[in-house]
């Protein structure tokens, strides 16, 4: 079990974690997480999917004051996990290559997102098929050398947004509107929401490797955003 942290009420706490320095327990898991691994196939993918699930709980223990293997989970109607005894407590977990990143966010729902840059794609494309029409209209305004960078700090961005409202993609990502250049991030519209609460969301990028882009998303006000490393610890 982690120490957990001594948070302020309002902070907003980010753990980044090497998924190489986790040890799987695939016995922590519950049914509706074994079933996703076995529908993966890649072995490198199953050990991904195995060590970030056993990270969150290890993270998640430190709060609750509970050994890894005693934190369970419930499921809302689009499947996003929460704490049956702790609904107050938010939490979302995201990874991608060698890197889990957990947020934890007190009295509020809370997205993140990571993605590795390492891989070529073809971004331009993607972001006219899954984009909105102002935001791949600002990537087409790129040229080579930033398009790939500005994709996936747009795609982090949508992501957290729509991992926050626990809707993940079954939500189309055309239907609502980031601005990633303003500084911080900002939610436009979204036809997911009437303005009133599409306005209370707040987006940040975070900072973790020049190899990842990453972001989270969170209702409310301000919160101060403390970074948790995790590194060199093994369970």
């Amino acid at each position: 079990m982690l120490k957990a942290p001594r948070s302020q009420p309002g902070d907003l706490d980010v753990w980044h974690v090497r998924i190489d320095h986790v040890r799987p327990r695939a016995d922590w898991l519950q049914p509706r997480e074994r079933q996703r691994l076995e529908r993966l196939r890649v072995a490198g993918k199953r050990r991904q999917f195995l060590a970030a699930q056993t990270a969150l709980r290890q993270v998640l223990a430190g709060y609750l004051g509970l050994d890894g293997a005693e934190v369970r989970f419930a499921y809302g109607e689009q499947g996003k996990p929460y704490l049956p005894d702790r609904p107050d407590l938010g939490f979302n977990l995201s990874h991608s290559h060698e890197l889990a990143v957990i947020a934890v966010a007190p009295g509020t729902q809370v997205g993140v997102d990571v993605e590795f840059r390492g891989r070529r794609r073809p971004f331009q494309r993607l972001a006219r098929r899954y984009f909105a029409p102002p935001e791949a209209a600002v990537l087409a305004a790129l040229g080579e050398a930033d398009g790939p960078s500005a994709f996936y700090d747009m795609w982090v961005l949508k992501e957290a947004y729509l991992k926050a409202i626990g809707t993940g993609l079954t939500f189309a990502p055309r239907r609502f509107v980031v601005d990633a250049a303003a500084r911080p991030p900002r939610l436009i519209s979204s036809e997911a929401e009437p303005p009133a609460r599409t306005a209370q969301w707040r987006l940040a990028y975070l900072r973790l490797h020049p190899h990842y882009s990453a972001a989270v998303c969170w209702r409310g006000g301000e919160r101060a955003i403390c970074y948790r490393a995790t590194e060199g610890r093994r369970r």
